[in-house]
């Protein structure tokens, strides 16, 4: 099974990852700031296996931020 995201998210809610199969893979653009379309981000495949979930970086990418896929803010000194 694939779980494929067609725009960059932040994070990924644990809800998506509990969906994703025993040998399943979930591709995606992360970043880490709001971006436009001309910030990049990277393309990362996660893997399941046994349970736990591995990352590899494929390549740099750009693509917008989905909605609901931000991270919170907060305050931080």
């Amino acid at each position: 099974d694939v779980i494929i995201f067609n725009g960059a998210i932040q994070y990924t809610p644990k809800k998506i990852i509990d969906q994703l199969a025993e040998g399943g893979r979930l591709v995606s653009v992360f970043t880490d700031v709001n971006q436009s379309c001309d910030t990049m981000g990277k393309v990362i495949k996660m893997y399941k296996f046994e349970g736990k979930v591995s990352e590899s970086e494929i390549f740099d990418a750009a693509t917008p931020l989905l909605p609901d896929f931000e991270k919170e803010k907060y305050f931080k000194f």
